[in-house]
């Protein structure tokens, strides 16, 4: 096949989860015999295609909304008609006309990694009402979804459109890791990757069982804000080279604890399959997509408020079974990004072809 990668991104680096996970997506899409594309439309970063033959970015200004709905996606849509792919993959963004263009010509795959209809309305902005005026338009074109949770694709919101749809949770190239044996701390040590600004993280919570474990060592990447405790330690952004160490040494990672505050229950975050690859047991507070059932090396804490405090009892029970110990390999096969895009590439094989197939769950 031949396929057209579309996606917005800005300022994007080597250690970048949605970069890395489009690195991935179009290695391992290459690897099975089919010839890629991308077209990033981008405010800021242009680095990209001077690495990649086959990666163009398209500039748009900041200060122009016309620029980047009209102009850079129109310049990708005549690019992407030149070409002639057979199926164009588009990473979800706000609705461009140029989407139509292109839609009529060759079949649309939109990969939705978040439910828009609540996320990109947390503020009353003109990204939230000019979704949910064109949204519509862009799901009604599409020819099939890949969605990365089973939540998500069960919204009305998205139901409605009556597209052919997979479910194919987030995964890690696992070939980029070394599971690393677990450290001999004489306490507890515990890792959060996360970003300023996302109440969702629930940063919070974890800065309250810092205050009642004082004894636990906290090491926060991603923020640099000062707690003010002696055993919370704010790194800032790191690379992948830099917050590898810190890895090794930690015994549990946390995850997100705070998506009820955004009202989602299950997701598949890139933060956990790297935990996950590096070995690491993680503490989180919902359902993830590719582990439906209970695992050891899990701890799934009730998506509530007070999640962290009232479960404290089992959150020093796990980290005590946890002492010593690494998550085996060949229980997290499943979430490599190579078995992931077999499952991918077969669903994008059935929506050229048009057949007629059962929507379904891929883990």
């Amino acid at each position: 096949m031949k396929i057209a990668y579309l996606l917005h991104l800005n300022e994007a680096s080597a250690d970048s989860g949605v970069y890395k996970k489009v690195l991935s997506q179009i290695k391992y899409w290459s690897m099975y015999g089919n010839e890629v594309r991308v077209f990033q439309i981008t405010e800021k970063n242009l680095l990209i295609e001077n690495e990649y033959a086959i990666w163009r970015a398209f500039k748009y200004s900041s200060l122009s909304n016309y620029d980047r709905l009209i102009k850079a996606w129109y310049l990708v849509a005549d690019e992407v008609a030149n070409w002639s792919p057979d199926v164009v993959y588009l990473r979800f963004d706000i609705f461009s006309p140029a989407f139509i263009k292109i839609a009529k010509k060759i079949p649309i795959v939109v990969e939705v990694n978040t439910d828009d209809f609540k996320e990109y309305c947390l503020k009353h902005d003109f990204r939230c009402f000019y979704n949910l005026l064109t949204r519509k338009f862009l799901f009604e074109n599409a020819s099939g979804i890949a969605f990365v949770s089973k939540e998500i694709s069960e919204k009305s919101y998205f139901k409605i459109f009556n597209k052919p749809y997979a479910v194919i949770g987030n995964g890690i190239d696992l070939s980029l890791y070394s599971s690393t044996p677990p450290p001999n701390n004489v306490g507890f040590n515990l890792v959060f990757i996360g970003s300023e600004g996302y109440a969702w993280h629930g940063a919070d919570k974890i800065v309250k069982l810092a205050q009642i474990k004082s004894e636990w060592q906290f090491h926060l990447i991603g923020t640099k804000k000062d707690f003010g405790l002696p055993n919370v330690k704010a790194y800032g952004t790191l690379s992948r080279e830099q917050y590898e160490p810190i890895m090794v040494r930690s015994d549990v990672a946390i995850g997100s604890l705070a998506l009820h505050r955004i009202g989602i229950n299950e997701i598949s975050t890139l933060k956990v399959r790297e935990y996950l690859a590096y070995g690491l047991p993680v503490i989180v507070g919902y359902k993830d997509t590719d582990f439906p059932d209970k695992v050891p090396f899990i701890l799934e804490l009730p998506n509530c408020e007070n999640n962290v405090v009232e479960y404290i009892v089992e959150i020093e029970s796990f980290l005590n079974y946890w002492k010593g110990k690494r998550v085996l390999r060949n229980e997290i096969l499943h979430i490599n990004w190579r078995v992931k895009e077999m499952e991918r590439l077969r669903f994008l094989r059935e929506i050229i072809e048009n057949k007629t197939f059962e929507c379904r769950r891929i883990g």
